[in-house]
């Protein structure tokens, strides 16, 4: 499989590391990796690539925080140990909201998407994206729900979100209990005391 590289503004979005042999996946196959991508907004509203450096620190605190999130009693009956994971420095593709003219509230989009559908996923089933707290406010439409949709599969009238994306500032990456409640939430899983309820 080759990734396919991205071009907004002049900043491309290209993915990360991984032999082709290793990013050689199905969507039978497809493993929940992950991607890092610091960026900002300049003032016309267009994305300018963070710094490298903390990019690598940003890899280095989600791959502390995995380790943390698959301690979930319901991580094991359906996502691999973190160790298994491809934690990649770079995406191939930037923030959906930034490719659509629809509004977007509490991290949902407030109409159809054209821009997100895909025929086939990419080799990641989430983005992390790190901004400025203010940017992530203005492109979800609010800082309730951080984890939104970044690319839509449909199967006839029925659309689905099947890759999500992370949204956080650099600041809560430094936040381990945070980062590991929202990665739980993008990889599906409730806090513990929700189960408990049920």
């Amino acid at each position: 499989m080759t990734l396919t590289a991205t071009t907004l503004a002049g900043l491309t979005f290209d993915g990360g590391g991984g032999s082709p042999e290793e990013r050689a996946l199905t969507p039978t196959t497809r493993r929940p990796d992950l991607c890092i991508q610091v960026l900002e907004l300049d003032e016309a509203g267009e994305p300018v690539r963070g710094d490298p450096q903390l990019e690598l620190l940003v890899e280095s605190r989600v791959r502390v925080a995995l380790i943390e999130a698959a301690k979930h009693p319901y991580w094991a009956a359906g996502l691999p140990p973190p160790g298994y994971l491809f934690v990649d420095v770079g995406c191939p593709s930037p923030p959906l909201p930034l490719l659509t003219d629809v509004a977007w509230e509490e991290g949902y989009p407030a109409g159809y998407v054209e821009e997100g559908l895909v025929t086939a996923p990419g080799p990641y089933r989430r983005y992390v994206y790190v901004m400025p707290l203010e940017q992530i406010d203005e492109l979800l439409g609010g800082l309730t729900n951080r984890v939104a949709v970044q690319e839509i599969e449909c199967a006839g009238d029925v659309c689905v979100g099947f890759t999500w994306a992370i949204y956080l500032s650099a600041e809560e990456t430094e936040d381990t209990p945070f980062l590991v409640e929202t990665l739980q939430h993008a990889f599906g899983l409730r806090p513990v005391e929700e189960y408990e309820e049920w």
